[in-house]
C-alpha cells in the first residue's frame, strides 16, 4: 500500500478544478453530466443549484491553492452566466432570487451567495456584493418562526411547494454567514443565530448527517464561539462516525460530503480545547482518511469523479464535492496533516499524480 498525504490531496483538488474548467462552455454553462465511457457532450438537462456550487468550489480551490488563474476566470464566466440568466426580481422590496426551471430553490440562493461573495473577494466588484445582499434579503424573507425556511416556490405564482431538502437550510445559513463575513453587517449574523437557536433544540441535520450544516456551524462558531454551536456540530459528526451507511451504495458523492462535513468539524475543534470532546479530531481524521481512499476509486484519469454504484456517470457536483473534500484535507495544519496519511492501492497513486 502507498501513503496518501496532503500534497497528493492538493493535486487531486487542482486536477478536479481544472477538469471543471474544461467542462465549461463558451456561454458560461457547464457540460452538466456525461458518461465517462462516451466522453463529454452537452445535454438539455441542467441544474442551476449545482452550477452555483460548482462555480464556488472552483474559486475556493483556486484561492486556496494559488496559481490557478484560468480556473478562477472560468468560474467568473459561470457566475456571470448565472447573473444574466437565472437571478430575477422577487417582490417589491428589491429582493432577487435564483430561478431554475421556473422554481425558486432556497439552496440555490444559498450557494449563489457563496459564489458571489467568493468572486467579490477576488474582483472587488461592488455590484456583486449588492446582488448578494438582495439574495440574502430573499433568504431572510423565507425564514420561519421555527428557524427553518420555505424551501421552494413556483416563481411565476410565488406558490409555496411541498418539496423539502435535507440540505437547503444548511446551504442558506452558510451563505448568510459568508455574506456577514464579507460585509461585516450584523443583521445577517443575527438571522443565522435566530435559526440556529431553534434548529439546535431539535437536532436539525443530525440524522441527515448534513455537511452543509457543519459548514454553517463552523462559520458561526468562528465569530460566536458558543458551546451549543459546537455541541450541535459534535452531534452531526458523531452520527457520521456511528452510522457509516453512506458508504453502503459505494457512490462517490455521499462519501465526499461526509468528508467535507467532518473536516469542517475538525476546523471547529482547532478553535477550542478538544481534550474532552468526542468524537475527537483524531477520530474524525481516521474516518476521513478511509473516505478519501474510497473516493479515489471513483476518480477518472482526467480528474473527474464518477457516480459509482455501478454507474460511470460524471456530473459537475460529483466533481465539486470530491475536490472540496480533498482541498480541505490538503489545508489541514501541519501538525494534523503529519498524522493524517491514508493508504491506497499500489499503482493508484501514480495515476492520480500523472492525470
Amino acid at each position: 500500500m502507498t501513503e496518501f498525504d496532503s500534497s497528493t490531496a492538493a493535486t487531486v483538488a487542482r486536477r478536479g478544478a481544472t477538469r471543471l474548467l474544461r467542462l465549461l462552455l463558451d456561454d458560461g454553462r457547464f457540460i452538466y453530466r456525461y458518461s465517462a465511457a462516451d466522453g463529454p457532450k452537452p445535454t438539455r438537462k441542467y441544474n442551476v443549484l449545482r452550477h452555483c456550487g460548482t462555480a464556488w468550489s472552483m474559486l475556493d480551490t483556486a484561492r486556496q491553492l494559488g496559481e490557478m488563474t484560468a480556473v478562477a476566470e472560468a468560474a467568473e464566466r459561470a457566475i456571470r452566466y448565472l447573473i444574466s440568466n437565472h437571478i430575477l426580481p422577487f417582490g417589491d422590496n428589491g429582493d432577487r432570487c435564483v430561478v431554475d426551471d421556473g422554481k425558486i430553490k432556497l439552496g440555490g440562493n444559498g450557494l449563489a451567495l457563496l459564489a458571489l461573495t467568493e468572486l467579490f473577494r477576488l474582483s472587488k466588484d461592488d455590484s456583486l456584493l449588492d446582488l448578494a445582499r438582495q439574495l440574502g434579503q430573499y433568504i431572510v424573507s423565507e425564514q420561519q418562526a421555527d428557524g427553518d425556511f420555505v424551501h421552494s416556490r413556483v416563481y411565476a405564482t410565488r406558490e409555496e411547494r411541498s418539496f423539502r431538502s435535507d440540505y437547503y437550510t444548511g446551504e442558506a445559513l452558510f451563505g448568510l454567514m459568508r455574506l456577514h463575513e464579507t460585509t461585516g453587517e450584523e443583521h445577517w449574523l443575527d438571522r443565522v443565530v435566530f435559526s440556529e437557536e431553534r434548529l439546535f433544540k431539535r437536532d436539525y441535520g443530525v440524522d441527515a448527517q448534513s455537511h452543509w450544516m457543519l459548514y454553517a456551524l463552523e462559520a458561526l462558531y468562528a465569530v460566536r464561539p458558543a458551546d451549543d454551536y459546537l455541541e450541535h456540530a459534535r452531534r452531526i459528526a458523531e452520527n457520521i462516525l456511528m452510522f457509516p451507511r453512506y458508504r453502503d451504495e459505494a457512490r462517490s458523492t455521499p462519501i465526499a460530503c461526509r468528508s467535507e462535513g467532518l473536516l469542517a468539524y475538525i476546523r471547529m475543534l482547532e478553535r477550542t480545547d478538544p481534550t474532552d470532546v468526542s468524537p475527537s479530531a483524531s477520530d474524525c481524521l481516521s474516518c476521513v482518511r478511509t473516505n478519501l481512499a474510497l473516493q479515489l476509486e471513483f476518480k477518472t484519469p482526467n480528474g473527474a469523479f464518477i457516480r459509482g454504484g455501478g454507474s460511470d456517470e460524471v456530473r459537475i457536483d460529483y466533481i465539486q464535492h470530491n475536490i472540496s473534500s480533498f482541498l480541505a484535507f490538503s489545508q489541514l495544519p501541519v501538525s494534523a496533516a503529519a498524522n493524517s496519511t491514508a493508504r491506497i492501492a499500489p499503482g493508484h497513486l501514480a495515476s492520480v499524480l500523472s492525470a
